[in-house]
């Protein structure tokens, strides 16, 4: 009879902390869930480079036959009239990210021109990391807004050149001419094909170089 009047008792005395107890743990079950099914906040790493992805342009890789999803290419349709295999693959721009003590450094590479942008005024490398998403996304917003170019928004942070020029890699003149700059591109890229013994690398840095000369004689490639 003590043992039900104990249990009795218990459940009389503490019925108001009992509901405190239920509604609590409902709650924090809410919260859980709610955390779960949200999308975890991007760091300003992820952001960068879904940025760079974003820029990025549909490429055709120099590949081999055994690959499964490479395909023929005709000289009519190779890059630079190189027949071959390839595959067509979603290629960023050259990009990395470089912790300098807690300053945080951005180096990318478009249309074959190298930039950096540079934080060291926050507190830590991730602070930094934020700053410099904050700068892209004010960059982007003057672009969009037609306030500046793309490649004006961009000034300020080119590097200065220490990298081979596009003319060095192709083996042009300078000068060249767009029709020169094509002419040179294939002598190259027939002997840094995958297929004659080159590399994935080789081929793709003077795809670039290619680009670059032509940006260079009309902007508006």
């Amino acid at each position: 009879m003590a043992g039900r009047h104990r249990g009795k008792g218990f459940g009389e005395d503490d019925r108001g902390l009992r509901l405190l107890i239920g509604v609590g743990a409902a709650l924090y079950l809410c919260a859980i869930i709610k955390v779960g099914l949200r999308d975890p906040p991007m760091d300003a790493r992820q952001i960068l480079h879904s940025i760079m992805a974003d820029l990025g342009t549909d490429t055709l890789v120099p590949s081999v036959e055994s690959s499964p999803t490479s395909v023929w290419v005709t000289e009519d349709r190779a890059p630079g009239g190189v027949p071959g295999y390839y595959e067509k693959v979603r290629r960023p721009p050259p990009y990395r990210i470089i912790p300098d003590g807690r300053a945080a450094i951005f180096d990318f590479t478009i249309n074959g021109v190298d930039y950096r942008i540079r934080s060291g005024q926050a507190d830590d490398l991730d602070a930094n990391l934020a700053v410099i998403v904050t700068v892209w996304r004010q960059l982007q917003a003057w672009r969009e807004a037609g306030i500046v170019s793309w490649p004006a928004a961009l000034l300020p942070f080119r590097k200065e050149s220490s990298a081979t020029e596009w003319w060095q890699i192709l083996r042009a003149p300078p000068d060249a001419t767009s029709e020169e700059i094509d002419q040179a591109y294939r002598r190259q890229a027939r002997a840094c094909h995958p297929d004659v013994g080159g590399t994935a690398e080789q081929f793709l840095r003077l795809h670039d170089a290619r680009l670059a000369g032509l940006r260079a004689r009309d902007p508006r490639k």
